[in-house]
């Protein structure tokens, strides 16, 4: 452990040597001052076991100091044990303790009783700081053990999330925030044969139709769920899917961590669509001029893809 701090007082050198002289310890680190302002100016810096105060100094003397001192937070806690060689009247003893002495040694002193009753208060400070460690340790096991905790806990969820999302017929897809691949089910992999590898980085566009990707564009200054029908790649050509994307947020701030994106296949939906459409304009056609030759060439026109 490291040395302990005692702040020494006293207006005349003498009286700060015979401190010193009483209180050499390898264990006592002892910082002097000669005012009371001086003084102030340590404990600004040093973390102080006691302080030993004189009471008789020019300017600011030992009880307004010992107010001073008393009037910081920081401060207001150690144990002051003022001396003096003057002021030996019982009111100053009084007065001493009125503004938070914990004692009162008339000069010239027992170096015996000095020496014991610092000793006191420096054991009672490396206990304050012993448990101020303990409870630093304890505070940081908890926090270590809450972390692996939350970690064990998060795992777990991902696991149920990615069993889930794997036993749905959907696509699913998680970007970053910027739209690099994070995850994705198994449907994605079987439907466009992209891996994880492929997936990679942007990887995972190629399976999107050229004319789609611009939906994806600039993802990293969107906040705002969107969707759109758009095509996939697969073995066989494409497919048309609906996206769906709606952005996650961290938990406790207003950033996107990651895009979360559901793919359903409309494939059949879109056919039954054209084929309803090609119908209405064929029926149009067909009522809307007697020359058949013209209208079956123009109802053939519209059965060609576009």
């Amino acid at each position: 452990m490291n040395k302990v701090n005692i702040l020494v007082v006293d207006d005349r050198p003498e009286g700060i040597l015979s401190v010193q002289a009483v209180l050499t310890n390898p264990d006592y680190n002892l910082v002097v001052a000669c005012s009371g302002a001086e003084a102030l100016k340590h404990l600004l810096v040093y973390d102080f076991a006691v302080i030993l105060l004189d009471v008789q100094m020019p300017i600011m003397d030992g009880f307004e100091t010992a107010e001073m001192i008393k009037t910081r937070p920081a401060s207001k806690d150690i144990p002051i044990i003022f001396m003096s060689a003057i002021n030996q009247d019982e009111q100053y003893v009084y007065q001493g303790y009125n503004v938070g002495a914990v004692d009162y040694l008339l000069k010239p002193f027992d170096p015996y009783i000095l020496r014991s009753k610092v000793a006191i208060f420096v054991e009672i400070f490396k206990k304050k700081l012993l448990i101020i460690e303990q409870a630093r340790l304890l505070h940081e096991n908890e926090l270590l053990t809450y972390t692996r905790t939350l970690d064990r806990m998060e795992i777990e969820s991902l696991k149920r999330y990615q069993y889930l999302a794997d036993s749905i017929p959907q696509i699913v897809l998680q970007l970053r925030p910027d739209g690099v691949f994070q995850y994705s089910n198994k449907v994605w992999q079987i439907v466009t044969g992209l891996t994880d590898l492929d997936n990679a980085e942007m990887g995972w566009l190629e399976a999107i139709h050229p004319d789609d990707r611009k939906h994806f564009q600039n993802l990293e200054n969107s906040r705002s769920s969107f969707e759109f029908e758009g095509r996939i790649k697969n073995h066989t050509g494409y497919r048309w899917h609906l996206f769906r994307f709606q952005p996650e947020f961290y938990a406790c701030k207003e950033e996107i961590s990651s895009w979360l994106g559901t793919l359903i296949d409309i494939e059949e939906r879109k056919m039954s669509e054209d084929a309803n459409r090609y119908l209405a304009q064929a029926g149009e056609l067909l009522v809307s001029s007697l020359d058949y030759e013209t209208t079956l060439k123009s109802i053939a026109e519209l059965a060609v893809p576009q």
